[in-house]
């Protein structure tokens, strides 16, 4: 009962963070901090404490337990695509908007598990991934955001992008695993890898961080926030977390993810949710729920 009820605040702890996440993010990058920059310091800190972190629990040598190409197409796609994605299309729409797309990657984790053979998909899943990437067009298409590039919501779009791309990446990670790969390992150089990589696109706006963090405390907090709290503390919660509970009651909470996050960006931000998403989140969430609950037959 004590196990249960610690695993659940840590869940809700974990998930207030995700949540808060994209309103600081979107924060920093509303002050011309450069998304590379960002989420350069993102994955070569958090990274790199996971690493350091969890140095005593493997050796050098478990990097060649698992597929190297593998590990090398998560830190391409699972950071380096996925946050080239994320951060410019946070950048170009809102933090509530970021929340209830990211809600789809059950739905697309279980899409490319079909497509490359490791689950069996059944005509009702094909069903609620129709319906749910329907209600995700929804938004794409319909200008819900702040920039539209013909009748694309750029945005969105990009976010839907960054989930996919996550997505692919996680996919590929469970193949690794299946070899007693280290899971830490995997997670840490996955971050700090990718992390690396957008150091070259990023380059003389390494700085911007630095710059922005010195204009206040207020910045230095939301700076360290981002690059410490929301990538190696929030990692290490959410293991945790699974270690007290199952998979599938922890990742449940990523579903509260958008309320908490439209509530806090009402208070903090002002910002008033349109009206459509009151019925495409929900629809995410029941289709969700309905689709992951589903046995494979």
């Amino acid at each position: 009962m004590k196990q249960s009820l610690y695993g659940t605040v840590l869940c809700i702890i974990v998930t207030t963070i995700f949540s808060f996440h994209y309103i600081a993010a979107k924060h920093i990058l509303a002050s011309s901090v450069s998304p590379f920059a960002l989420s350069a310091w993102r994955g070569l800190v958090g990274g790199g404490l996971i690493l350091f972190y969890f140095r005593k629990k493997f050796t050098s040598k478990d990097i060649f337990k698992g597929n190297v190409v593998s590990i090398c197409l998560m830190a391409f796609l699972g950071f380096f695509i996925n946050q080239i994605f994320f951060m410019k299309g946070l950048k170009l729409t809102t933090p509530l908007n970021t929340a209830i797309i990211s809600n789809t990657i059950p739905i697309v984790t279980l899409l490319f598990a079909g497509l490359l053979g490791i689950e069996k998909v059944t005509t009702k899943k094909v069903v609620g991934i129709g319906a749910t990437f329907l209600l995700v067009s929804y938004l794409i298409i319909s200008g819900n955001g702040n920039e539209t590039v013909y009748f694309f919501n750029l945005g969105n779009l990009l976010i839907l992008l960054n989930v996919m791309a996550f997505c692919l990446a996680f996919v590929l990670g469970k193949k690794v695993l299946k070899n007693n790969f280290p899971f830490e390992l995997l997670t840490g150089l996955m971050l700090f890898g990718g992390g690396f990589l957008m150091v070259f696109i990023a380059n003389k706006h390494m700085v911007d961080i630095y710059n922005f963090a010195s204009g206040s405390l207020n910045n230095t907090l939301l700076v360290l926030f981002e690059i410490i709290i929301s990538t190696s503390i929030v990692y290490l919660l959410n293991l945790k977390a699974l270690q007290l509970m199952n998979a599938t009651k922890v990742a449940f909470f990523i579903y509260l993810q958008p309320i908490i996050t439209g509530i806090s960006d009402f208070f903090i931000r002002g910002s008033i949710p349109q009206t459509e998403l009151f019925f495409i989140f929900p629809g995410i969430l029941v289709i969700g729920f309905l689709v992951v609950s589903q046995k494979s037959e």
